[in-house]
């Protein structure tokens, strides 16, 4: 979890770092990419990495609900 502290404002950073650390590396990524992802927005990942994802437009779209909800919420 120390990824997340030390790469607070760089994502990939983040990323790297946990996935090159060993260990349950894929459960940290999930929880690091999780709470990063929620404080920076999906802007902060690299675009490079966005391109390659095969499901971009349904992520995209469920990102979309997610924050309307959110929204409306407050």
């Amino acid at each position: 979890m120390s990824c997340a502290l030390r790469h607070s404002n760089d994502f990939a950073a983040a990323m790297n770092s946990t996935a090159s650390a060993g260990g349950d590396n894929a459960g940290r990524a999930a929880m690091i990419g999780a709470w990063l992802g929620g404080a920076l927005g999906i802007d902060a990942l690299p675009h490079q990495w966005w391109e390659v994802l095969s499901a971009q437009e349904a992520i995209a779209a469920c990102v979309e609900c997610i924050v309307i909800s959110c929204e409306s919420r407050h």
